[in-house]
């Protein structure tokens, strides 16, 4: 099996405002690539309330690549693989918002959502946000709010269901 966890973090609160993205590719139970980048927004305009969540400023990303430059090394990686993301209506949301505003089509992926996954896992858990997640599958999870750190969360969630399922 082979899939890519992806995690968005925004500027501001239009989801067409990623300022920056994660990949974290799997194929048979190992990383085989991990992808990260800051992204400069169209709108190089920062919200104070997302700038507090994951620390990411408008000088840390003046001079970035604007998402539709990364986008073909992006399109690639993702190819014909299943997308996994905590919360994932908000990640493909954010996708589609920034693919909408630079004219490009969305992806046709399968996705899978490690927040729906959690909830069946493990059903007693009060909350379902990915460090409650995380802790239930015994991942160390470092840093919230932090693209790269929550695709790796994702990954841990999606290996912990397929060995909990008894699968090869």
């Amino acid at each position: 099996m082979e899939y890519v966890a992806i995690d968005f973090q925004t500027a501001n609160e239009l989801r067409a405002s990623a300022c920056s993205v994660a990949l974290v590719t799997v194929k048979d139970g190992e990383v085989v690539d991990v992808f990260y980048s800051l992204i400069r927004p169209d709108v190089l305009r920062f919200n104070k309330d997302n700038v507090a969540m994951h620390g990411i400023t408008e000088s840390m990303v003046k001079d970035k690549p604007y998402f539709v430059d990364l986008w073909p090394l992006i399109k690639e990686k993702i190819k014909g693989k299943v997308l996994v993301a905590h919360y994932a209506a908000f990640d493909m949301d954010v996708l589609a918002d920034t693919l909408e505003a630079a004219e490009l089509p969305f992806p046709n992926n399968q996705v899978l959502c490690t927040c729906v996954l959690g909830r069946a896992l493990f059903p007693a858990l009060p909350h379902h946000h990915l460090e409650d997640v995380c802790a239930a599958v015994g991942h160390d999870y470092k840093v919230k709010y932090n693209a790269l750190e929550n695709a790796k969360a994702c990954v841990a969630i999606v290996e912990y269901a397929i060995k909990a399922s008894g699968a090869p």
